[in-house]
């Protein structure tokens, strides 16, 4: 109800095996360009991410299990946003940015601790095919 062509909702999960099992939170989503001041200091948007409640139970114990999945808002007027995982990042992630029909879409960057190349696909599992470098970005 809340969604807007200047706010959406940024959804992302682990698609790997072991998304039940390991844990990669929390999870920060920061853009330095959305800055206010508060009590005389500049806060810039900085939002912490936690896996969802554990729901199962093993006897008197939990078990264990959470979805890693991080709902998240998101000002699609911003340039993007970095993602900085405290634990391992997934291979294999989803991302589905939810806002009204015709708002921008916005850039994600991700701090991968190991070298390598990805491949980005569309809701329908097809490449999406490489753009020029943006340097500026």
């Amino acid at each position: 109800m809340c969604l807007t062509d200047k706010i959406g909702q940024l959804i992302f999960d682990s698609k790997d095996a072991d998304r039940m099992d390991r844990s990669s939170q929390p999870i920060y989503i920061q853009n330095n360009d959305l800055c206010a001041e508060f009590e005389g200091e500049e806060v810039c948007f900085n939002n912490r991410l936690n896996a969802y409640m554990d729901h199962g139970w093993d006897g008197f114990y939990t078990s264990q299990k959470r979805e890693q999945r991080f709902p998240t808002l998101v000002d699609l007027r911003a340039d993007g946003y970095n993602i900085e995982y405290t634990g391992t990042p997934p291979n294999e992630q989803e991302f589905r940015l939810i806002g009204v029909k015709g708002a921008p879409g916005i850039l994600v960057t991700i701090l991968y601790p190991n070298a390598g190349a990805y491949q980005v696909y569309d809701k329908n599992r097809r490449p999406v095919q490489a753009t020029d470098w943006d340097h500026s970005a």
